[in-house]
């Protein structure tokens, strides 16, 4: 059945029900009628966000304050917009979008955040923990204590360009990505109008990385660390990066129960990899004894995560570990040629393969997921003896490397702790 066309007399005539309902008119022009009686005038739209297509409300105005030929007028000038890859949301009430009052009142940034991070991206996402330091690190701050109704495209540009100007263009497409993704998972549970990052570019371009270590880099790497003005407990996270092979992520929020210190793995479990698949890492003779240096400098810890920033009594982030690599590359003659930590695991993954050990190893050692329905499926094999004898045989490798730093002569405090 045909819509029939918007009319005064027919909009006069919706009542109010026990809920709230749409109703549509031709030309894809709608209202909705709220308990209260209240008219909002509103069209649907589909618009191309993060690489699909989604279905995007947008509301422009309440009636009798906008009439049926202003309505109209909106409703076009809103898709239009979409066709000129500009914001749709732009041209509601007079170029300024508004929400029910229910959602404008109390609604800030700050409540935005927390609801995004506890009802989605914690439930949704492995990278939640990394939103949640891009977020509270940049956008809170700034933005907490405002409506999230009234933050505009220039404030994310803003935002995005002081990051830029500091030096971090990769965080900030980052912090782009994790904005972005929070104002349109507010859109689609009718929490706000409409988002203020539409057509807002990525500041940069990337391009993949394939940059690792050679052993001369390795070594000042290494050593360093040593001289390095940054906390003892992030220099110690990053040599258990090479050591290791393991993601940022799981390395820096390892706790001590992971650890067996008497059969020599760490188990990671499952909620903490990115395959969300349990992981069991075999600890070599470096491996083991600087996770002892990690237990001695903590002094016995009582907190169980292995690496805790003292002054605050809190676990790091992994924007901590990469901000500790950052202010190191100087002192570890990096700096021609920056390196950050996920370098430190492309350069485990080569010198692996230097030592003669398969792909199917390494990518057991990595956590990698399998290739193929043989591999996925079937193949349910650990390779125990294997991923091993490989992670021994680089802790190894790796000692030679950087003999200027010897190993401690004994682990007697994990294996009474183990």
């Amino acid at each position: 059945m045909a819509k029939q066309r918007a009319t005064d007399t027919r909009v006069r005539s919706l009542k109010a029900k026990d809920s709230r309902y749409d109703v549509w008119f031709e030309g894809g022009l709608g209202i909705r009628v709220g308990t209260s009686g209240k008219r909002t005038w509103q069209t649907m739209i589909r618009q191309e966000i993060d690489a699909k297509v989604r279905q995007r409300r947008i509301f422009l105005g309440t009636y009798p304050k906008i009439g049926v030929a202003k309505a109209n007028s909106l409703c076009a000038s809103a898709r239009e917009a979409v066709h000129k890859g500009e914001n749709p949301a732009a041209v509601a009430d007079g170029g300024a979008p508004r929400a029910p009052k229910h959602i404008t009142d109390k609604f800030t940034v700050g409540i935005l955040i927390d609801d995004y991070l506890r009802l989605y991206a914690r439930p949704n996402k492995r990278s939640a923990d990394q939103d949640e330091a891009f977020l509270d690190r940049e956008i809170r701050p700034r933005w907490g204590k405002r409506l999230a109704t009234d933050i505009s495209r220039r404030d994310v540009i803003e935002v995005l360009d002081e990051i830029v100007t500091r030096g971090s263009p990769v965080s900030a497409n980052r912090v782009l990505a994790v904005t972005r993704k929070m104002f349109n998972w507010a859109v689609g549970r009718d929490r706000l109008p409409s988002s203020p990052c539409v057509a807002i570019e990525r500041p940069v371009k990337e391009t993949e990385r394939d940059r690792s270590l050679t052993p001369d880099e390795i070594k000042s790497f290494w050593n360093g660390l040593e001289d390095a003005t940054i906390d003892t407990m992030l220099s110690f996270a990053l040599k258990l990066l090479l050591v290791t092979g393991q993601r940022r992520t799981e390395v820096i929020g390892a706790t001590w129960d992971e650890f067996d210190f008497k059969t020599r793995w760490w188990e990671i479990p499952a909620a903490r990899t990115k395959a969300k698949r349990a992981h069991r890492v075999p600890l070599s003779d470096l491996a083991l004894h600087l996770i002892n240096d990690i237990w001695t400098e903590a002094g016995k810890p009582d907190s169980k995560y292995l690496f805790v920033n003292k002054k605050t009594g809190k676990p790091y982030s992994p924007y901590s570990v990469s901000q500790g690599m950052r202010k190191s590359l100087n002192v570890m003659k990096l700096s021609d040629s920056p390196a950050t930590p996920h370098d430190l695991r492309r350069t485990f993954s080569t010198r692996l393969g230097e030592l003669g050990i398969s792909q199917t190893i390494k990518g057991k050692l990595l956590n990698h997921s399998p290739v193929g329905v043989t591999s996925r499926v079937y193949d349910k094999f650990e390779y125990t003896t294997e991923k091993t004898t490989a992670m021994n045989a680089w802790g190894d490798r790796l000692r030679e490397i950087v003999s200027d730093t010897p190993l401690a002569s004994n682990v007697v405090s994990l294996q009474s702790a183990g």
